[in-house]
């Protein structure tokens, strides 16, 4: 989970792409309207007929319930568009008034899913019907497979961006150099396509969601330092660090059931920032995090850490000695 998807945001000419100029509400809610798919919509899913066996491994040391169940039934244990199907059928659907239908003709599909090694994980985000520049082509590659990557990608589908780049109560104080390097390596990403993938945060205008949400399955993990240079770099300023999620969040699903709803009919005035009175889903953080912090900081502070030990031992030797020659009781 340490390699981030790449999402693409399609030029549609129906679409304003500067939403700086949506300072009116309804504006701003035919903007965002515009970028999801019509209620009640049947998409189409068309698999290229490459298959791929790159699979992730099961997440191994990970406490059960924050694991989707879908990990004990299908990782690893059946191919590749059986998981993305079952997955869609089982998580994506129940929470949307939309359904998705799996076709054999390439020039009757929405969505066309691609298995390659070597090409990244990567999704177009919402409604992309009049994309004419990927017509016949896919629009959803996979070249790592798992369950919760299989519902990050279709989240992208129903128009959810990263969470890492909410604008809305977003706490990453980004060590810019450190993820430039860092990106660059595992992705081979240019700075420009990590701004557009990690750092840069979405215009307010443009994003439909709630306050930061730690737990979405929208949000990808990056570690708490990395090397560069053969150098030791924290990737935020303030020492954070976010690890991955492995289901839909109590977030995501009111998302979905909201953008979505069962009632068929989008309410414009929920078009925006999500009510705060949603319980917040309990957020995976291994022991291994807080080992790996007092290991980093006993090498980044070395002499700190000497000068500490050897005062702990003198007092120690002092106290002994006073002891033995019973000048303290």
């Amino acid at each position: 989970m340490s390699l981030l998807c790449a999402q693409i945001f399609p030029s549609k000419d129906n679409i304003p792409m500067d939403t700086g100029s949506l300072a009116n509400p309804v504006q701003r809610a035919v903007f965002l309207m515009n970028s999801l798919w019509p209620v009640g919509y049947n998409i189409k899913i068309y698999f290229f007929p490459d298959k791929i066996t790159n699979w992730e491994d099961t997440p191994i040391g990970i406490d059960s319930s924050f694991l989707d169940p879908l990990y004990e039934t299908l990782q690893g244990k059946t191919d590749c568009v059986t998981l993305v199907k079952t997955v869609v059928k089982e998580r994506i659907e129940p929470n949307v008034k939309l359904t998705f239908t799996f076709v054999d003709n390439i020039n009757d599909s929405d969505i066309r899913i691609k298995f390659a090694i070597d090409q990244g994980c990567h999704s177009l985000v919402g409604d992309i019907r009049e994309a004419t520049d990927y017509f016949g082509k896919p629009t959803m590659v996979f070249s790592w497979l798992d369950v919760s990557n299989v519902i990050h990608e279709f989240g992208h589908v129903l128009g959810m961006i990263h969470e890492h780049q909410n604008p809305f109560g977003n706490p990453i104080q980004w060590n810019r150099e450190a993820v430039y390097c860092y990106y660059g390596k595992i992705n081979k990403w240019t700075n420009e396509q990590v701004e557009n993938n990690v750092l840069a945060p979405y215009n307010t205008d443009q994003v439909n969601g709630s306050d930061f949400d730690l737990a979405s399955v929208m949000i990808y993990s990056f570690p708490k330092t990395i090397k560069c240079n053969g150098q030791e770099m924290y990737v935020t300023l303030d020492k954070m660090q976010i690890n991955p999620n492995f289901k839909l969040s109590n977030n995501d699903t009111h998302w979905l059931k909201t953008m979505y709803p069962s009632s068929g009919q989008r309410d414009l005035n929920l078009i925006g920032r999500q009510p705060k009175k949603i319980i917040p889903t309990e957020i995976y953080t291994p022991v291994k995090n807080i080992v790996d912090l007092f290991g980093l900081y006993m090498k980044q502070n070395t002499k700190i850490v000497i000068i500490f030990l050897s005062g702990v031992a003198i007092i120690t030797v002092l106290y002994f000695i006073l002891k033995t020659f019973k000048i303290i009781k």
